[in-house]
């Protein structure tokens, strides 16, 4: 029975895990077209124009709206215990936008997605292995 239930807590946090895991995903792939949109290379190498980057991100616009609005208060404290490495994977931003769409706040994640450079974003984007599929 102890077994039994503590699976089920672990396969419970494992879920709330990976619902910010997705809200994640979706904020690398928003600075990863913040990007592309502003570097020529990037578009001839991954193929794609600023029309169909311009469509993606509308596309994913919504898709993150509609992720935050499917958070919950366990995924906010996960999101909040992300504060510290946001800014490794330029996902400080959208961490943002979720806490202030929900009237939560979150000074730290704020204030680390206020200072957010082209640089700092260009340089999130290079970590990514194939970043031309995340463009897709």
């Amino acid at each position: 029975m102890f077994l039994r239930n503590l699976l089920f807590i672990f396969l419970f946090l494992l879920s709330l895990s990976s619902a910010a895991k997705t809200l994640q995903f979706l904020a690398q792939k928003s600075n990863v077209l913040l990007v592309a949109a502003d570097d020529a290379e990037i578009q001839k190498k991954c193929k794609i124009n600023s029309e169909q980057i311009s469509r993606l991100s509308q596309k994913l616009k919504a898709a993150v709206d509609e992720k935050i609005s499917q958070l919950t208060e366990a995924d906010f404290l996960i999101l909040d215990r992300r504060k510290n490495s946001c800014q490794k994977d330029c996902t400080c931003s959208v961490f943002s936008l979720a806490f202030e769409s929900q009237n939560k706040k979150n000074e730290i994640i704020l204030e680390k997605a206020t200072h957010e450079t082209a640089a700092d974003r260009l340089k999130c984007a290079t970590q990514i292995k194939n970043i031309c599929k995340l463009l897709k």
